[in-house]
Formats: structure tokens, C-alpha cells, sequence
């Protein structure tokens, strides 16, 4: 659980990764994450691991340096080539969670005081039965 969401996957490899207003949960594999660090070293931020997630993490908190999160989530989503599924949520925000996908799967799990975010139905089941796909 992550502030009451939480982001399941089972058979899937999954990676996470946090700042300090910033979460993300990232499955798939973000292709020109190297071009985007070496942009990203050069404003500041210091890198902990050679993961995408810790880009994507970075890149969305650059962003939020001059616009507010639906516009730095929608910058950081045209910066990344690859195929992706991400869940995000933001310390200021707890009531808010971004699910955001390109080429893999991301199924939204509705609960009655939470709802999930999965890779596909089967992850979500046991949890709830009214699933959508993104």
C-alpha cells in the first residue's frame, strides 16, 4: 500500500522508486532512459541507482520546478520512448494517483475506500471485481 493505493503485480517484474514529494511505480522499460539521465544530471538531481524509475522520478520533479503535476506527468510521459506502465502519486496529494501506460498493460481496480492500480485483472481479483482497462 502506497498512501492507501497500492499497485499490483504478480508474474510481472516491477520497480519503484521515490523522491521526496514523488512515487513511482514502474513496469517496462523506458529506451532512451540514459539520454534523459545525462539531461537531467546536468540540473541537479543525484542518482542512487541505475534504474528507468529513478529517471522517470526525476524527470517529473524537474518538471514540477515550473508547472503544476498533470502538466509535468504529461511532459514526462512525451519524454520517454519505450513501452511502459506507471503508477504515480505525490506526497502533497495523497488522494491522487496517476496511472499512465504506453504499450503495456494497466488495468484500474475499484474498492469501496480504495482502488488499485495492476498489470492485468488477475493481479487485481482477489481485491475487486469491477476492473477497467487503460
Amino acid at each position: 500500500m502506497l498512501d492507501g493505493l497500492s499497485w499490483i503485480t504478480q508474474q510481472h517484474k516491477c520497480s519503484s522508486t521515490s523522491s521526496q514529494n514523488v512515487s513511482v511505480v514502474h513496469n517496462g522499460i523506458i529506451e532512451n532512459s540514459t539520454l534523459l539521465k545525462k539531461f537531467l544530471v546536468g540540473k541537479g538531481p543525484k542518482f542512487k541507482s541505475q534504474t528507468d524509475t529513478e529517471v522517470i522520478v526525476h524527470l517529473i520533479t524537474e518538471y514540477l520546478k515550473t508547472d503544476d503535476i498533470v502538466n509535468s506527468v504529461k511532459k514526462t510521459l512525451k519524454s520517454l520512448h519505450g513501452s511502459f506502465a506507471l503508477g504515480i502519486i505525490f506526497k502533497d496529494q495523497p488522494d491522487l494517483i496517476i496511472g499512465a501506460r504506453r504499450g503495456s498493460p494497466l488495468a484500474v481496480g475499484y474498492g469501496p475506500n480504495e482502488n488499485y492500480l495492476g498489470s492485468d485483472s488477475y493481479a487485481l481479483k482477489s481485491m475487486t471485481n469491477k476492473i477497467t482497462y487503460l
